[in-house]
């Protein structure tokens, strides 16, 4: 079993290889735009929602809505990076 400090030492030589293909390369980990899609979408559908809910009394189905919306925009961005070569 390796000690704390090389375990630590290996741990942040990863972070930091992996922060470089981040940055330099524009290399994204799997599921990262379906992520930022579940994010965006949910605020806008709450936005949306809480519009809606106002006129036909049922905010919560513009929350989902934005979900559905951004995991599809997401899935479909992470599956085009993938096509490219660019998911770590």
């Amino acid at each position: 079993m390796p000690s704390k400090e090389a375990s630590q030492s290996h741990n942040k030589g990863v972070r930091v290889i992996t922060e470089h293909l981040k940055k330099v390369h524009k290399l994204v980990e799997k599921g990262h735009y379906i992520g930022i899609g579940i994010g965006i979408g949910w605020a806008i559908g709450a936005a949306i929602g809480g519009a809606l809910g106002a006129v036909f009394d049922n905010p919560s189905a513009g929350t989902g809505i934005g979900l559905v919306l951004g995991v599809a925009v997401g899935y479909f961005l992470d599956r085009k990076a993938k096509r490219e070569g660019k998911v770590l």
